[in-house]
C-alpha cells in the first residue's frame, strides 16, 4: 500500500458526506464508501458462518460513493488541529 492508494471505509459515519469528505482533505487520499455500513460486522458473521456450516457466503458489497481530496494547505489544518487539541486537554 502506498500514500496513493485509496482508503476503504464503513461504519456508520459514512452516511456523513461532510466527513467522508474531510477523511479525504485531510488525509489528502481517495476515500471509499461501501454500499454496506457495517461491512467489518458481515465479515465476521460471514467467517463465522464459514465455520459452523461449512456453506461459503459470499459478500457483494459495491461501492456507494468516492470522496477525492481537494486542493488544501494540508500543513495548516493539520497544525490548527494539533492547537485545537492541545487546548481542549486543557479544559477542565
Amino acid at each position: 500500500m502506498t500514500l496513493a492508494d485509496p482508503i476503504s471505509i464503513d461504519g456508520g459515519l459514512v452516511r456523513s458526506t461532510f466527513f467522508c469528505q474531510f477523511l479525504a482533505d485531510i488525509l489528502g487520499r481517495e476515500i471509499i464508501c461501501s454500499q454496506i455500513d457495517e461491512l467489518t460486522a458481515l465479515g465476521c458473521a460471514t467467517l463465522a458462518n464459514d465455520q459452523v456450516r461449512k456453506i461459503p457466503m459470499k459478500i457483494a458489497a459495491g461501492v456507494v460513493a468516492r470522496f477525492f481530496p481537494a486542493a488544501i494547505a494540508r500543513d495548516d489544518l493539520r497544525a490548527r488541529h494539533k492547537d485545537a487539541i492541545g487546548r481542549a486537554r486543557g479544559w477542565r
